[in-house]
């Protein structure tokens, strides 16, 4: 598992940890990759989900880490998580692996979106997140001083999470978060060549 952390984009999100586990290449995204496993698990393939999700297990396993929840980020058209998406029943897997709460509903969001992929800029994926995740707490968890583990499939520009973390904090200030994605967006055609495709 790679260490994202100490990445400037993410280091300046001072969460506890965060980390994925392979590289998302756009132009080398083709069948047998790294790159397209993610694609496969981003459309729903469940031998696919599985195995990123065998992965995730091992990997956050060894971590030592006790997470308390894991929380979803929400796709561009989800207002409230759907079930059934690749990172719930991923999420679900996990909760169950690692002995967390898998808690979807504690975040949602105030309106769709745009796809991210369709913005070029850090500023206009920052403009079109700002402000529109919102916490739930109608369920009466409290998420302070837990340790919470949000996932995704695919980080790019760290917006998503810089904007859930607002969220979250706003309800609970004192949660200690983490971050864990599938894959980092990545250009250097290489990045991938000495991780194995061994769960695939």
């Amino acid at each position: 598992m790679i260490d994202l952390s100490k990445q400037w984009q993410y280091e300046k999100l001072d969460f506890k940890g965060c980390w994925h586990l392979a590289y998302y290449i756009p132009n080398k995204r083709g069948n047998g990759t790294l790159a397209g496993k993610m694609i496969d698990f981003k459309d729903g393939d469940l031998k696919s989900i599985n195995s990123w999700s065998q992965w995730a297990g091992d990997e956050l396993s060894k971590l030592g880490i006790e997470f308390h929840y894991i929380i979803r980020a929400l796709g561009s058209n989800e207002l409230e998580p759907l079930k059934g998406k690749p990172c719930a029943i991923m999420g679900a897997n996990l909760g169950k692996r690692l002995g967390a709460k898998y808690a979807p509903w504690l975040i949602n969001k105030k309106r769709a979106t745009k796809s991210l992929h369709t913005l070029k800029t850090y500023q206009e994926r920052f403009d079109e997140l700002h402000e529109v995740y919102i916490a739930n707490d109608k369920g009466g968890e409290d998420l302070n001083n837990k340790n919470v583990l949000i996932i995704d499939d695919i980080t790019t520009t760290n917006c998503t999470i810089a904007e859930m973390k607002r969220a979250i904090f706003e309800k609970w200030p004192e949660a200690n978060l983490h971050l864990f994605c599938l894959g980092k967006t990545e250009y250097d055609q290489a990045s991938n060549d000495t991780i194995s495709l061994k769960y695939f």
